[in-house]
């Protein structure tokens, strides 16, 4: 495939992530700025509107992408796009036109790297200047998410673009009540689904975010809870877990609640709330009470902790995701942490880069994440002990050759060293 192929081919992509996502979307967009007496004209790959707000999508689907040298380019276009009138020439869908732009307040750039190898200093930078990256990892994601939750994914993409229109300033109150536990306390509520949709996300991968791992929202999951929430005498009766990053006030018994989007990181329930987007109760003149128990200061490692403990103790779940979790929480006390960092830094180099599973929604890949940790490191080459069913530590040739203590951190010196030292031996057994 040729290169302008390619380009095509990711262009396409890109704007169909946007238009099931809601957003008013057009591609190949010519524009016209006129700065004093000096005519400039570029080219927009795909642009996307929602409200007041203007998202442009740069693709770039080779492999020799100089990502620092468009961030700059485009840093200059931003500022350009932003103080002076733009005039559309063309488009290829005519979706677009001029006086669609006049109405923009917020403009969001958006680069789509799909071959490239995008490195923390390039996500960083964009940062700095107030843009992002997709990958090819958050491209597929917000394919398949867009393929399950059609117009409600624009709001994940809105978190994520770090863009929020004037409605998210939008403050709800709910019934509430306090509940005290050891490990913190916890509010019991319900929030109509026309609300909580806008506010709740299951999306933790982040854009290369350090604490970043994923979960795959399941399309016919939803479809069939949302036969059972359309009958007329339908009652749900477990709670959606939530974890508000955003500042919410309990004032007597209720919660102050801001509307802003993705706010509210789902630990538990998500197909359950997100079976209401195939009903009619997102719409605010229909009511259905979502039980709701809503946790307001939890860390992002706190959450995942929870989730591995919902999840893994009290119901089955996808084990590439926990053995992802583990490295995320780092827990050295969890047998599965220790190889599940091990297979993770194995994917970065030598033989192994690039071909281990490490998310769901990877496909292709010849070795997952789960089975080498589990079986190949766990089993045959670490081997845990315990006594009274508790972990004590491991005894099999891999320890034995770089010993390290799980009592403590992997950051802990003799961690580290221990780390590296199984590292290079599993690379030259591999060769």
């Amino acid at each position: 495939m040729s290169r302008d192929d390619s380009h095509r081919k990711l262009t396409k992509k890109i704007e169909q992530i946007f238009n099931k996502a809601g957003f008013k979307t057009d591609r190949e967009v010519d524009i016209e700025i006129k700065e004093n007496s000096t005519v400039k004209r570029f080219n927009l790959d795909v642009c996307a509107i929602y409200k007041e707000v203007l998202v442009i999508a740069e693709c770039k689907a080779g492999t020799n992408v100089k990502l620092h040298d468009l961030i700059l380019e485009w840093a200059e276009k931003k500022r350009k796009l932003d103080e002076l009138p733009v005039k559309v020439i063309t488009s290829a869908r005519k979706a677009i036109k001029t006086r669609s732009l006049k109405e923009i307040e917020k403009t969001s750039v958006l680069f789509a790297a799909e071959k490239y190898e995008v490195t923390q200093a390039n996500y960083d930078y964009a940062k700095s200047e107030r843009m992002h990256i997709w990958d090819a990892t958050a491209i597929d994601y917000f394919i398949h998410t867009a393929s399950a939750l059609g117009i409600w994914t624009k709001y994940e993409i809105m978190k994520e673009l770090e863009v929020k229109p004037d409605e998210t300033e939008e403050i709800i109150k709910v019934p509430a009540i306090e509940v005290k536990q050891p490990g913190g306390k916890c509010y019991l509520t319900s929030i109509d689904p026309c609300y909580l949709l806008k506010i709740a996300y299951v999306y933790r991968r982040s854009l290369g975010g350090k604490e970043a791992y994923q979960r795959i929202i399941k399309k016919n999951r939803i479809q069939e809870i949302a036969k059972f929430l359309g009958r007329s005498n339908s009652v749900l009766s477990n709670n959606v877990i939530l974890a508000f990053e955003s500042k919410v006030e309990p004032d007597k018994n209720e919660l102050k609640i801001p509307i802003e989007y993705c706010s509210a990181w789902v630990v538990d329930g998500q197909h359950r709330l997100f079976g209401f987007t195939r009903t009619g109760y997102y719409r605010e003149d229909k009511k259905f009470g979502i039980p709701v128990v809503a946790f307001t200061d939890l860390s992002t490692i706190d959450q995942a902790r929870m989730f591995i403990d919902i999840n893994n103790n009290q119901k089955k779940m996808d084990r590439t995701l926990l053995s992802d979790l583990m490295t995320l929480v780092k827990d050295l006390r969890e047998p599965l942490t220790w190889p599940s960092l091990l297979v993770k830094e194995l994917n970065r180099v030598g033989v192994w880069k690039d071909r281990i599973q490490i998310l769901e929604i990877q496909k292709g890949k010849p070795i997952n994440l789960y089975s080498f940790a589990r079986y190949a490191l766990l089993q045959r080459l670490l081997r845990p002990i315990y006594e009274h069913g508790k972990f004590q530590g491991f005894s099999g040739p891999l320890f034995r050759y770089a010993k390290f203590d799980h009592k403590k951190s992997i950051d802990n010196p003799r961690n580290k060293q221990a780390f590296e030292k199984q590292v290079s031996l599993l690379l030259r057994t591999s060769d």
